[in-house]
């Protein structure tokens, strides 16, 4: 069976986006890429790709006829379903607690480390170093330094550029609260700052993060959001 000629369309300041070319990079998927500028999408976005104007979106297929497949986290399945047993291993249960992993983190990381770096919520800072903590009790069941063990994941992959920007956007001084303090300084955390670690030198992550870029764009969309509160 012929690999399918893919196409991603992306934006490199997005962390949705980011999942999709961290599962590409880390398959050694040949891609198309085509950067999209979120802030002026061209008209043929909305209707020859996806009428929701969203990134990330992979195309199956070398024309207009292919499958358009929307959304991070169904792009990741994809990806993984494409590549037998290299970012998903094959028992059934081992696979739900990839997908939970990735679900939990969105819920008790990503919801308020948001609330803290675009509306300068500092009651956030509990919520999300309560959070952190409770990652770490499902890092640590198995052993290895990724969420399943030895060999990088999906649910990895899925959280990777939501970990990388908690301390970028830390060390750029955009969080409010102790947050960024108490990662860099208090052990508590250091199974959290040791993952970051794993996660960020890897190829991939380097290939797939831009962050002075990120970091620029990040500023100047947290000033307008804080600005109109």
């Amino acid at each position: 069976m012929s690999t399918p000629e893919l196409t991603l369309y992306s934006a490199k300041v997005c962390p949705w986006a980011q999942r999709a070319t961290l599962a590409l990079h880390e398959v050694g998927a040949k891609v198309n890429h085509v950067e999209i500028d979120l802030k002026n999408k061209p008209s043929w976005y909305t209707t020859k790709v996806n009428p929701a104007g969203k990134v990330p979106v992979l195309q199956v297929g070398s024309d207009e006829a292919g499958a358009k497949i929307p959304e991070s986290h169904v792009i990741l399945e994809l990806v993984s379903d494409l590549n037998p047993g290299k970012l998903l291993p094959e028992d059934a249960v081992k696979r739900a607690e990839a997908r939970y992993f990735i679900e939990r983190f969105n819920q008790i990381v990503s919801t308020p480390f948001f609330s803290n770096l675009l509306h300068g919520k500092e009651e956030s800072t509990v919520c999300l170093l309560a959070g952190i903590k409770e990652i770490q009790g499902l890092l640590a069941k198995y052993e290895g330094p990724f969420a399943l063990g030895q060999q990088i994941s999906a649910a990895d992959l899925g959280v990777a550029p939501f970990v990388g920007r908690i301390f970028a956007a830390g060390k750029a001084g955009l969080l409010v609260g102790s947050v960024y303090e108490a990662l860099t300084t208090d052990a508590t955390y250091a199974p959290f700052v040791a993952y970051h670690k794993t996660l960020t030198e890897r190829e991939s992550f380097k290939a797939t993060f831009d962050e002075p870029y990120i970091i620029e764009h990040t500023k100047n969309r947290v000033k307008a959001i804080r600005a109109q509160a």
